[in-house]
């Protein structure tokens, strides 16, 4: 790692570190009984809390990334390429559980969690491995999604043509 890369390191950390002490400061001030701080009110207080809690997973995810090892992350920016199907996928497993389970099981649960996630990245590293380049290679449902785009592109009129021609009346003058 050169300079420049501990340098964002270091400015990350401190911004982590500051966003989590401040984030700690509300919360003892919220014990204290000197703030209020609930959930989806949208106060002044909570939506500070909030942004000190993304600031914090932001930074701190990015030192992370520079940290650790390439090979351990691939597998999450594999996972990252493919949301729609990966997204997909989860609310067929949580539709077909709660489908087979109405009763007995919860499907917000622990195991529940590391099974979906665990999945995907084993689903999205799979993937990579067998599908290598192509308009599929990140995901699926990517793949469908960019056959559609192109799809689109291709029939769309050339407005820049049309324009110089004036066949749609864009920059004529009246």
């Amino acid at each position: 790692a050169n300079a420049t890369t501990w340098q964002q390191v270091r400015g990350d950390s401190l911004l982590t570190a500051g966003a989590l002490a401040v984030a700690a400061t509300l919360l003892v001030a919220r014990s204290a009984g000197l703030i209020t701080i609930r959930a989806y009110e949208g106060t002044l207080s909570e939506v500070i809390f909030d942004a000190l809690l993304c600031i914090a997973a932001v930074c701190g995810s990015a030192v992370l990334v520079r940290l650790i090892p390439r090979a351990v992350v691939r597998p999450i920016a594999f996972a990252g390429a493919m949301t729609l199907t990966l997204y997909v996928a989860q609310i067929l497993v949580l539709a077909a559980f709660t489908a087979q389970h109405p009763l007995f099981w919860n499907d917000d649960s622990w195991p529940m969690l590391t099974g979906l996630v665990v999945g995907s990245l084993a689903f999205a590293v799979l993937w990579r491995a067998l599908v290598r380049t192509g308009v599929f290679e990140r995901g699926p449902l990517e793949g469908v999604v960019g056959l559609g785009i192109r799809a689109v592109e291709k029939g769309w009129p050339d407005r820049t043509s049309h324009q110089a021609s004036g066949a749609l009346g864009v920059g004529r003058r009246s």
